[in-house]
């Protein structure tokens, strides 16, 4: 409840591990299968944003306020593949 009140870092500790962290590694990513005529967008950062909601989907907001998804290997797999295919439908 405090992520944002200027008492403690916990929100910039989230995003910079997370988020940001992930926006750094993939980005590139994104841009090399653009270049590879693999994927079709204009805004590298539109493109990371939607893969991001479809891999976190709701589950880091969920953890953060104290729900406890089932978190199996396989159900991270289903979800990882999942949200795969439905970006490359996209883009």
């Amino acid at each position: 409840g405090r992520a944002g009140s200027g008492n403690d870092d916990l929100g910039a500790i989230v995003l910079e591990n997370g988020r940001f962290a992930l926006a750094r590694r993939l980005k590139p990513v994104l841009e090399a299968g653009r270049q590879a005529g693999l994927l079709e967008f204009t805004d590298a950062e539109a493109a990371f944003r939607t893969f991001f909601g479809l891999v976190a989907r709701d589950v880091q907001m969920r953890l953060l306020l104290g729900d406890r998804p089932e978190l199996t290997d396989a159900a991270i797999g289903g979800d990882a593949v999942r949200a795969t295919q439905q970006f490359l439908a996209l883009y």
